[in-house]
Parts: structure tokens; sequence; C-alpha cells
């Protein structure tokens, strides 16, 4: 009797650990992030009129030459000179679209003026430097590394927190200025939402800096729609049933109100774009959708 009672009891202690766990397993993965992860901080890229030496660049790595992806552990070799033992490096990419397709009438246009589109692909620590070469390791990786990527010296990062608790308004909002766009998606992204990275072409010039947050807005006026979207204006509208029904027209679009569809947090600024990441989508945003700097 008494090893019965022993067992019931072991029996129900158990079922009560496995349920805390559970409980404990189900709140961690229910819990909202304070503030942007590592990844969302340092792999966002950027879009800059800057241009970067390619003088450091990565030549190969412990396994040359049958390895050319390297990631978090790899022991690289760099080309260039003036390196010293501890140094960091972020290793960048220059990256275009190969798909010519456009999702918006200006976007080439756009992006053309705003300049490159760098990728970040993770941080170098230089390891040992000799007459013959020097070694570094990738402490961080954002995507697997390749020969011919370039280095930039490291530049440590604020940590961002995002806001909670903020209403959310669809309608009613007025445009602040500045206003701009959302000119391109991280990986030439054209569908976007919550968790995505944007590219807006408004910068530090415009008082943008890491932390703000920027409100997306779709109107309805013909310049503000996608090409797709304007496909419909053509569409009719009226009921065979409709008796003598108030006449309308594609110039009434310009009378409704804008709507908020989502906003997103200022990650990194150059002087003329921000890398912003969306913390909020209402439906899926797209490229093209106006952007403006929320006042504060």
């Amino acid at each position: 009797m008494k090893s019965l009672l022993c067992f019931l009891f072991l029996a129900s202690a158990m079922a009560v650990s496995q349920t805390d766990v559970r409980a404990q397993s189900g709140q961690a993965a229910n819990e909202t992030s304070l503030h942007p992860s590592r990844y969302q901080q340092y792999c966002s890229g950027f879009l800059s009129k800057q241009t970067f030496s390619r003088e450091k660049h990565v030549i190969g790595d412990s396994y040359s030459p049958y390895a050319t992806r390297y990631a978090t552990g790899s022991i690289i070799y760099l080309a260039g000179k003036d390196f010293a033992v501890g140094e960091r490096y972020t290793i960048l990419r220059e990256i275009k679209d190969t798909n010519q397709q456009t999702t918006f009438p200006a976007e080439r246009k756009l992006q053309a003026t705003l300049g490159h589109m760098y990728q970040e692909m993770g941080i170098a620590v230089v390891r040992n430097v000799t007459e013959k070469g020097v070694a570094a390791e990738i402490e961080f990786a954002c995507e697997t590394t390749v020969p011919g990527d370039f280095l930039v010296p490291f530049e440590e990062r604020e940590p961002l927190m995002f806001r909670s608790g903020q209403k959310f308004v669809v309608y009613g909002v007025p445009r602040t200025k500045p206003t701009g766009s959302i000119v391109q998606g991280k990986e030439f992204d054209a569908e976007l939402g919550k968790g995505n990275i944007v590219y807006i072409n408004i910068g530090a010039k415009d008082s943008a800096k890491p932390g703000d947050y920027m409100r997306i807005i779709r109107g309805y006026s013909k310049k503000d729609m996608p090409l797709i979207d304007k496909v419909s204006l053509q569409a009719k509208t009226v009921e065979d049933t409709q008796v003598d029904p108030a006449k309308t027209s594609a110039a009434d679009l310009d009378r409704m109100p804008d709507r908020g569809i989502g906003e997103c947090i200022v990650i990194t600024a150059t002087p003329d774009t921000s890398t912003c990441l969306i913390t909020r989508s209402l439906e899926t945003i797209e490229l093209g959708d106006v952007v403006d700097l929320e006042l504060r």
C-alpha cells in the first residue's frame, strides 16, 4: 500500500513538473522582445551614395579552394594593408537586383538617385597578421561570406528599444513632413509585413535617426497607386439594377482619406535614406507605399 501511495505521489509530482515546463515554454514563446535582435541591428543592410574601398577584402578560408561559403567560426584570409590583431570589421557586399520588373513607376529612377545597395554579411575580428597574410575569424554571420566581399571598420550601434502600448490610428492622421516612400525591401522583397526590413528615402538630413518611428500610409489617389491597382480603375463600378446612380469618377479618389497600414522603427540612417524594421502591418505593405516621420 505504501509503495502504491509513493508511486502515485511521484507520478503526480512529475505531471505537475511537466505542466510547469510546458507553461514556462509557452510563456517564453509568447513573450515579445523589447529590443531589436542583434541580427536585425547588424544585418539589415542600407542604401547609400557612399562608395567603399575594396582594398581590404576576403580571398578565401582555411579550407580553400574546396570551401567558398564562410559562416560563424570560419577562419578567413584577407587581402589589404594596415591590419592589426584584435581589429573588428563589418563584412559588406554591394548588391544589385537582377529582376528588372518594377513595382511602382518611379522605382528604378528613385533607387538610382539614392546610390548603392549594400548587404551586411557579418562581423570579423583579426586573429593573426604576418608578412605572408592576414587571418580573421567570423564571429557573427548574417549570411554566408564569399571571396570578394570587402571590409569596413566595425562601428558599435546603440541598443534600440521597441515602444509598447502605442495606439495606432488608421484614419484621420494628416501626413507630416518629411514624406517619403518605401523604395526597396531587403533581398528585393516587394510584398512586406511585420519583421521585414525596408529602405526609405528619408534620412539623417531630414532629422531621421535610429530609434525613430515612421508611419506607413496608403492613399487612394492615382499617384499613390501601384501599377497593378490602376487596372481596377477601368472596371465597371455600378450595378445594372441601380436607378439614376450618382456619378462618380477616379477623381473622387483624391477626396478619400489616407489610411495607416503600418509602422516601422529606424535601425540606421544615412544622410538620404533610412533602414527601417516593420513593427506593425495591418495588411500587405508594398514598395511605393508612402511613409512619413512621426512627429515627436
